[in-house]
């Protein structure tokens, strides 16, 4: 299985700010967030060694015109940024596409089924090391499809990193508080 660090449980505030800010349009968290995951990905950057590619899960399209904003790239942007203030060698790559369809409200396997349309697109000639950055993990299910779709690419990923996780998924930042 691999390894996926959360900066916090996917419980009360915590759910609740994130559903704002994924779902009601709250443009005003996009900062906070932000700011969370480069402070939680300085904590990690030894764990991750000298260089790495960050690797954004992909939002449906649907959902990025919805939020007019592309939420898992900001976060990526945000945790490059700071493992590049840990002195890692970190770069952002969009190598992934996913198909359509809903996964809020959505089943654990609904889940699993949609995930499966997830794609490489490109690599850009990148090889080695991938860390995959996603909003939220519930069931591991879109971050194990984003995996196995690097597959096929010269990358190899070595862990996740998200915002938040369900209590039975991922292990915490250390310190690190929303």
């Amino acid at each position: 299985m691999l390894p996926v660090w959360a900066i916090a449980p996917l419980t009360g505030t915590n759910h609740g700010m994130i559903s704002a800010w994924k779902d009601a349009g709250r443009r005003d968290l996009d900062a906070f967030f932000a700011r969370a995951a480069r402070r939680a990905a300085r904590d990690i950057a030894s764990a991750l060694g000298p260089d790495i590619v960050v690797v954004p899960v992909p939002a449906r399209r649907r959902s990025t015109r919805r939020r007019g904003i592309d939420l898992p790239l900001l976060l990526a942007e945000s945790t490059a940024a700071g493992l590049i203030d840990e002195g890692v060698d970190a770069r952002v790559m969009a190598a992934l596409t996913v198909g359509s369809g809903e996964q809020r409200g959505a089943s654990a396997r609904e889940r699993w089924r949609q995930a499966s349309s997830m794609r490489a697109v490109s690599h850009g000639g990148a090889s080695g090391r991938a860390l995959l950055v996603d909003d939220v993990v519930t069931t591991g299910a879109t971050i194990a499809a984003a995996a196995r779709a690097l597959e096929v690419t010269f990358l190899t990923v070595s862990a996740g990193f998200c915002l938040a996780s369900a209590p039975a998924f991922g292990a915490r930042v250390p310190g690190q508080v929303m």
